[in-house]
């Protein structure tokens, strides 16, 4: 008797996979990311990181636990930092990647002709490896060719999940322009309070010289108008008992007084229109006075 084979229904999967992959296709199917998708995945978020990170408007450089230059994105003073290339090594201004990675970071062109600078930056960093916040400081720095400039700095400690430092971030902003606005500020103010105080001390001395012309004026004043008194009141009483022959005197020093007055006021016309002319500098001589 003839045998039939029947054939065994077999799973698409399970014939197309006899050794197993039939499990991570079977994970794809239930929304696991294969391999090169994760690395994809990975690549971008890689690449929109150094985005940021290169197009930071602050200087931003990555230290290890030792100090060395793992990354920057640009120059303290705000230049982006250029690839190595025939054009821009000699230049002036100009700081290549190449010429400060693996360098100690107080080794680079911003530290080496500082040297207390270079004695600072590893004290900095072993006090931002102990604290729990960013170092600050405003520091000096040479920039490429070589002017002194000042600049902003924050230095922090990253670390991992089990508290290791991994490595340092340093960012910094130049604040030169600042700091010379502000030094001229100081010195404006500094000016404007010299002279202030020069201007009430002649203040002071202008009201002294004031009392003391007051009082002489009124002293002036009070001579004819005592004889104007004095004299007005004799006069009065010989008119009344007609006995006193000499009026006339009497009227003659009254005028005299009227006109001491007269002189005496246009003398303080003539002083006030006096301190309203510039003074000028001039020889005298004071015999002839």
């Amino acid at each position: 008797m003839p045998f039939a084979v029947l054939p065994v229904p077999l799973s698409p999967v399970a014939a197309a996979d006899p050794q197993g992959v039939a499990p991570a296709l079977s994970g794809m199917a239930q929304g696991q990311p294969a391999p090169h998708d994760e690395t994809d995945r990975l690549r971008r978020s890689e690449q929109r990181f150094r985005g940021v990170f290169r197009e930071n408007f602050q200087f931003m450089v990555l230290l290890s636990p030792e100090g060395r230059v793992l990354e920057l994105n640009r120059g303290i003073d705000g230049e982006a930092a250029a690839p190595q290339d025939a054009e821009t090594p000699d230049a002036p201004d100009t700081v290549t990647r190449e010429a400060v990675i693996g360098q100690y970071f107080w080794d680079t062109v911003w530290w080496r002709d500082l040297p207390e600078m270079r004695a600072l930056w590893p004290q900095r960093l072993h006090a931002a490896a102990l604290a729990q916040a960013p170092v600050l400081s405003e520091d000096l720095y040479n920039r490429p060719n070589g002017e002194l400039r000042m600049a902003q700095m924050a230095i922090t400690a990253i670390r991992d999940t089990g508290q290791t430092l991994e490595f340092f971030v340093v960012q910094a902003t130049d604040i030169t322009d600042r700091k010379r606005a502000e030094a001229e500020i100081a010195r404006l103010n500094a000016d404007l309070e010299t002279r202030l105080r020069e201007r009430t001390a002649q203040l002071e001395a202008a009201h002294k010289q004031l009392e003391s012309f007051a009082y002489a004026i009124a002293h002036d004043l009070r001579g004819p108008l005592s004889a104007i008194d004095g004299f007005s009141h004799l006069l009065e009483k010989s008119i009344a008992t007609d006995t006193d022959a000499n009026p006339p005197h009497y009227l003659a020093r009254i005028r005299h007084g009227v006109r001491q007055l007269a002189d005496l006021t246009d003398a303080l016309l003539s002083l006030a229109h006096v301190s309203r002319v510039p003074l000028r500098d001039a020889r005298v001589d004071l015999s002839a006075l």
